[in-house]
């Protein structure tokens, strides 16, 4: 059998698609549709494992540059297996400071390397507060 795969709600319901002609059709052919999710979960918040406090407290203003940096972490899919670029945003002025594309998600390949880089971008004086 089969099996056509749609992203969840885009067709009518997840029984059959909106348009009856293509659903005649589908089960004269005996194939059916399967909801897969629009993402999945990465995060296991199930641990005993210390978390860091929330500082910004969904506060994503600053004052002056340098005052607060953001960081992420995108997956990328390739040929060879995930691929992973983390940016370092500076939020006075939504540039991005630093970034670092890898082939791992170790501290040493992602964010260490965007760090430096925005360092080396930004301009601060020795003994400066840091942004994070």
């Amino acid at each position: 059998m089969a099996v056509l795969v749609f992203t969840s709600n885009c067709f009518g319901t997840e029984k059959q698609p909106a348009d009856p002609r293509v659903a005649r059709l589908m089960r004269k052919e005996g194939i059916q549709s399967q909801i897969r999710p629009k993402w999945v979960t990465t995060t296991d918040s199930g641990h005993t494992l210390p978390v860091a406090p929330n500082l910004l407290d969904q506060d994503f203003t600053a004052g002056r540059l340098g005052q607060v940096w953001v960081s992420d972490i995108t997956y990328i899919p390739s040929n060879q297996g995930w691929l992973y670029l983390t940016t370092i945003m500076d939020l006075a002025d939504r540039q991005i400071v630093g970034w670092s594309f890898s082939e791992g998600m170790s501290a040493d390949e992602t964010i260490i390397p965007a760090w430096k880089a925005g360092l080396s971008k930004a301009d601060y004086r020795p003994g400066a507060d840091l942004p994070f």
